[in-house]
């Protein structure tokens, strides 16, 4: 009966060395395949980075950093510096998420390439600097992170000759936290350049990518408007979801409005990350702007006057009203929701800013770099007369369905640092955000009270933002996120881990097999398992 059991046992054992054995080739197939990632369509751009080989001037050994998924570690340089990519594939854009952003950054392209118009001429015109990488993978993007801070672009690279490289594109100067840029035509080898006025400079994430449209995630973001349809101002970043609920899913996402978002406070660089992300999913695309004054916590009225210059924020917003031209502004509480400092500040001066935008020499600098304007409408949230309750609960077309309430939740759900204070974007209660009122008209009251824009007529006639295809990369982040049941019970996880989850997924259909494979085997080995089991209970 023991010997019976020695030879179960070594049956068993030996199996499950076999199926181990199986899955790692299989596995180990799978990811040399996945080095070659597959396009879903003619139009789709596809992660680069793992593929490119990168040569960096300063602090080559932090060189991985910068391309790896973590946005908690940097690759950063002192004064100016440069950034080599070289892939044996056209490139077609680059996206840069900064920790700190440079006074100006630009791209170069090897000049053997730089008036081509087609890959296919790229194909045909492999150039030495190409030869120069695959003579060199020590260099790759893989290894270079081990070698030593003297691994730098001067010792590396057999380009160092300016005349070989186009003349330089330059980016950086709006200032974007997270900057896409399309690249001109190249046979895969550029160059970035990055200029530090202030000593330092410092890139959280790098990603490289093909020709084709930007993946789900990435943030394409365009200047400030000109002119807009509305100001929304906003005190701190996840105010412009929790209080003023789904205005920003309604007009900028689905009806097309030109909205342009202020922040009163100007917030680390976390919470930034946190509010583009927001935005750029419930349909914002011109970047927001911010003031110059810092988080305080200001308790109250009182409190917020010690902290911050009445004069300063009504200087700000002035200037706002100014260069944005709008038509409809909407603005806070005047009690400050629930008493915050700041928000009643923002608000009450709110309130003077509105006349003082169109009076003559009231804030001369801005007068004189905008002009005067006078808005149409003024809506403050919670405002008890002319009040107008809207209804988000309406199926939004440009978000496959959800409602503008449930587009709101996602758009605070990137606020991934403030859900430790448990606020909600609730349509009910003592800071329902469907209740605004009209505090400021002049092209009369409200009779249908649907609509911040009634009686407004002449509104920019904008393009739906689902006409660039811009919008249809954040619909396709959310769909599938469930009925608005599901929204309230998940933890608000990421809507756009790009990194996790994105068109640049090799081959669905590979991994799905190897998932299939895996599951099957494992259950062979408890079928089997049972069946030794069974047997030695009869020995």
């Amino acid at each position: 009966m023991i010997s019976c059991r020695i030879k179960n046992r070594k049956i068993l054992f030996g199996f499950s060395k076999f199926l181990i054995f199986i899955l790692l080739l299989y596995s180990s197939n799978l990811n040399a395949y996945a080095k070659e990632p597959m396009m879903l369509n003619e139009n789709d751009s596809y992660d680069l980075t793992s593929t490119c080989a990168l040569i960096v001037s300063q602090n080559s050994a932090l060189m991985k950093n910068m391309t790896d998924t973590s946005l908690k570690t940097i690759w950063s340089t002192k004064g100016n510096s440069s950034i080599e990519i070289s892939s044996k594939k056209e490139l077609g854009s680059l996206y840069i998420e900064w920790e700190t952003l440079p006074s100006s950054w630009a791209v170069s392209i090897y000049n053997n390439i730089a008036n081509l118009n087609s890959t296919s001429n790229i194909d045909s015109n492999s150039s030495s600097i190409n030869n120069n990488i695959n003579n060199n993978t020590d260099n790759s993007i893989n290894n270079s992170a081990n070698n030593s801070t003297s691994n730098d672009v001067n010792k590396n690279s057999n380009n160092n000759d300016n005349s070989l490289w186009s003349e330089e594109k330059v980016y950086g100067q709006s200032g974007f936290v997270n900057e896409y840029v399309k690249l001109p035509p190249n046979n895969g080898n550029i160059r970035i350049s990055i200029k530090s006025d202030s000593g330092s400079a410092s890139i959280a994430r790098l990603r490289i990518f093909s020709k084709g449209n930007p993946p789900p995630g990435i943030q394409n973001w365009d200047e400030p408007l000109k002119k807009a349809d509305m100001l929304l101002i906003s005190t701190h970043a996840d105010d412009e979801f929790l209080y003023f609920g789904g205005i920003i899913p309604t007009y900028a996402g689905d009806r097309g409005k030109k909205v342009q978002i202020a922040y009163l406070i100007n917030h680390e660089l976390l919470r930034d990350r946190e509010l583009l992300s927001g935005l750029w999913i419930c349909g914002v695309r011109n970047y927001p702007v911010f003031s110059k004054l810092k988080d305080i916590y200001a308790p109250n009225y009182a409190a917020a006057l010690k902290v911050y210059s009445s004069d300063v924020v009504l200087d700000y917003q002035t200037g706002l009203i100014r260069r944005f031209k709008p038509n409809v502004v909407v603005g806070h509480d005047l009690n400050g929701e629930y008493g915050h400092g700041a928000h009643i500040l923002n608000a009450r001066n709110l309130t003077q800013s509105i006349i003082l935008a169109n009076k003559h020499g009231a804030y001369p600098a801005s007068e004189e770099k905008y002009g005067l304007w006078e808005i149409k409408k003024c809506y403050l949230h919670l405002y008890a007369t002319n009040q107008i309750i809207m209804d988000w609960t309406k199926p939004l077309e440009n978000f496959s369905g959800k409602t503008a309430w449930e587009m709101a939740i996602l758009g605070y759900g990137q606020h991934f640092s403030q859900h430790k204070f448990k606020f909600r974007v609730r349509i009910e209660g003592p800071y329902d955000c469907r209740k605004f009122g009209l505090y400021y008209t002049t092209v009369g009251l409200d009779i249908n009270k649907d609509d911040l824009f009634e009686n407004v007529a002449n509104s920019i006639n904008s393009t739906s933002i689902s006409d660039s295809g811009s919008m249809q990369s954040a619909t396709s982040q959310i769909n599938g996120s469930g009925n608005s049941s599901s929204i309230y019970s998940s933890n608000f996880s990421e809507i756009n881990s790009d990194v996790k989850s994105s068109s640049l997924k090799p081959n669905e259909n590979n991994k799905t097999s190897a998932i299939v494979f895996a599951s099957a085997g494992f259950s062979l080995a408890i079928i089997l398992g049972i069946f030794l089991i069974s047997k030695r209970r009869k020995h």
